[in-house]
């Protein structure tokens, strides 16, 4: 059930990401890494990305980077975060 759990927030962080909706995307995204227990390697770089794509992204550079060096923590081999 968490496993469903986190992809179903995780599909609704891009849900709104998609819409511009900047706020719920992130609530979705921490939900994802909240309930996969923090071992949820596309939400952490899923949040990052939204970090710096979204409004004042230059403000947030250095906690999407935090998020990018966890999906890699987690899955070392992620290609998106070795690439980002």
């Amino acid at each position: 059930m968490a496993n469903l759990r986190r992809t179903r927030h995780n599909n609704l962080g891009i849900v709104y990401a998609l819409r511009g909706d900047y706020r719920k995307s992130l609530e979705q995204f921490d939900l994802a890494i909240t309930f996969s227990g923090d071992t949820n390697a596309v939400a952490h770089h899923d949040l990052a990305i939204e970090l710096i794509n979204g409004p004042n992204g230059d403000h947030y550079t250095q906690e999407a980077i935090k998020n990018f060096k966890r999906a890699l923590e987690i899955e070392p081999d992620y290609i998106p975060s070795l690439v980002a």
